[in-house]
């Protein structure tokens, strides 16, 4: 089954999520000064899904890329890009979907910190999207995304024209840890040598991930390949490294004498635990490092935005840029 459509019924159903994070616990501001093999260098290679490679560039519209979240692919965005950006061609050209370290189709590496990952987007965005002198990319990043494209935007504003943060925003969640530690120990321990179908892997996690949906999301990391031995499983995402890094992964503050100047959006779900239901909430946590900024909540979504919400979202993205 799709992706979309895992998270389609996921998003309808809020059975079996616990998103209880308290989003102002412990916000302080502090200085921060291909595919299976780990990486010997600090960046990590990233893989790009491109839209409209073969159009020509117009100078006068910056390219769009997207960051995906936790457990997630540049691929979860497909669908958004093609119905609902795509049509826009009065502002939108070029549109990159980038696989952070760990996920997707990009390079694994033992360490993860918000800031190694703002590092590798930084060197994606100027060796593989920018093409001339003074060109911007428009930055929208999703969850784990929207972490590290505030980063980006704050300690590399020359590269960010326009930013949107969708559903997140620089604070600690409180007990994400320990959820999303659950969710990879039930995955580590699957005997994926023993196992011949994605249907099996499902059966064996369903005592510690019970809801099916979930689990089936989670499930669209794993990848199966023919043998001279059969068919064999295996995780395309770096579940261990995940695991050893959920904490940095977590909380990981904005310096604080660093700020993007640029058009910067937050869009939060109403039903979704990540931002205050009071815009003004969202502006006293955003304005330090992010003064021109627009706070939008939008009825009947969660934490994805771009599946409950498609066309709200696409224009809010539209009018920005």
């Amino acid at each position: 089954m799709a992706t979309s459509l895992f998270l389609r019924r996921l998003i309808s159903r809020k059975k079996g999520f616990n998103r209880n994070f308290n989003y102002m616990n412990s916000y302080i501001y502090k200085n921060n000064i291909s595919c299976t093999k780990k990486i010997d260098k600090e960046v990590v290679d990233l893989n790009l899904r491109v839209f409209n490679e073969e159009v020509e560039e117009k100078e006068n519209i910056d390219p769009i890329v997207i960051i995906h979240g936790l457990f997630g692919s540049g691929q979860n965005w497909r669908t958004f890009v093609n119905k609902h950006l795509l049509p826009k061609k009065d502002k939108v050209n070029k549109v990159y979907l980038v696989d952070l370290r760990n996920h997707g189709d990009s390079g694994h590496h033992e360490s993860m910190k918000i800031e190694e990952m703002m590092e590798d987007v930084i060197e994606t965005i100027n060796s593989k999207i920018l093409t001339r002198k003074n060109q911007k990319v428009n930055l929208i990043g999703h969850s784990l995304g929207g972490k590290v494209s505030m980063h980006v935007a704050v300690n590399a504003p020359d590269l960010v024209n326009n930013l949107v943060i969708v559903d997140v925003l620089p604070v600690k969640y409180g007990n994400s840890t320990q959820i999303f530690g659950k969710y990879i120990d039930a995955m580590l321990n699957l005997p994926l040598n023993e196992l011949k179908k994605r249907s099996d892997a499902s059966e064996l996690l369903k005592p510690d991930i019970p809801n099916d949906l979930i689990r089936g999301f989670l499930l669209t990391n794993l990848t199966s390949k023919e043998s001279k031995n059969g068919t064999l499983l295996d995780w395309r995402i770096n579940l261990k490294a995940i695991q050893n890094n959920l904490r940095n992964i977590n909380y990981s503050p904005l310096p604080q004498s660093k700020e993007f100047k640029g058009n910067s959006v937050f869009v939060g779900g109403k039903n979704s635990d990540y931002l205050p239901s009071d815009p003004l909430e969202t502006k006293k946590i955003i304005n330090p490092n992010f003064p021109n900024n627009k706070v939008y909540m939008l009825d009947n979504a969660g934490h994805w935005v771009h599946f409950e919400q498609p066309v709200a979202l696409s224009n809010i993205i539209i009018d920005s840029i």
